[in-house]
């Protein structure tokens, strides 16, 4: 498993039933978004994985 994938399983658990504020779109689309985002500049596999997790803490 990549560490992207590592990434968006723990991610995926950490925000489970969290919404974005004041909406019921699920809180996961946010990290994702991110992610995505990394990935389009080319970033490192590292830095998406980060880039996915950075709300988790």
């Amino acid at each position: 498993m990549s560490i992207i994938q590592t990434a968006i399983n723990f991610a995926a658990k950490a925000h489970k039933n969290q919404y974005r504020k004041s909406t019921d779109i699920p809180y996961i689309t946010h990290p994702f978004a991110v992610g995505m985002l990394l990935q389009e500049a080319k970033c490192t596999d590292a830095v998406v994985a980060a880039g996915i997790l950075h709300d988790t803490i």
